[in-house]
């Protein structure tokens, strides 16, 4: 069982990794598409810049609507934009993590409305964390992808240069 800060910390890191990503796309590689129906790697970001904060939003408030509306925040920044609004959405996820208390996370919540209710706690960890982890992921390969084949998983699980 993690703690709260523990998992804020989690989330944090891999916020950072993120960011570190970022500063690796080409100068080229914004409108990098891998298939017609896939985002644009500045597509990806936008989504990336907004989703933690709205899913602890949303958490929080038991509350989808609540998801959709802060998610839409985020759906016109510009690459110059990015690392600013990664540093703010950190700041909403801590503050947010902060108000929720132990007996609210503990409390069932069926937010998509599937039929089945899991503890806040779960859902935190599958809605923001495990969704940092997997998008990165796909920055990480779209960056490779547009022209960047310099960086390694060092910079994908390390948020750094070098090798493992």
């Amino acid at each position: 069982m993690i703690t709260k800060q523990q998992f804020t910390d989690a989330v944090l890191f891999e916020i950072g990794i993120i960011k570190h990503l970022f500063t690796k796309i080409p100068a080229n590689g914004f409108d990098y598409k891998p298939t017609e129906k896939q985002r644009t790697t500045t597509e990806l970001l936008q989504y990336l810049a907004g989703t933690g904060a709205a899913s602890v939003k949303a958490i929080h408030a038991s509350d989808k609507n609540v998801y959709m509306e802060e998610r839409k925040k985020t759906d016109s920044i510009t690459p110059d934009q990015f690392l600013a609004a990664m540093d703010q959405q950190a700041e909403i996820i801590k503050q947010v993590m902060n108000e929720m208390t132990d007996e609210e996370l503990a409390m069932p919540l069926d937010l998509w409305g599937m039929g089945t209710a899991y503890p806040k706690s779960l859902v935190l960890l599958q809605m923001v964390l495990e969704s940092f982890v997997a998008y990165k992921m796909q920055l990480f390969l779209y960056i490779k992808s547009s022209g960047n084949t310099e960086i390694n998983t060092s910079n994908l699980w390390q948020g750094r240069d070098g090798s493992m």
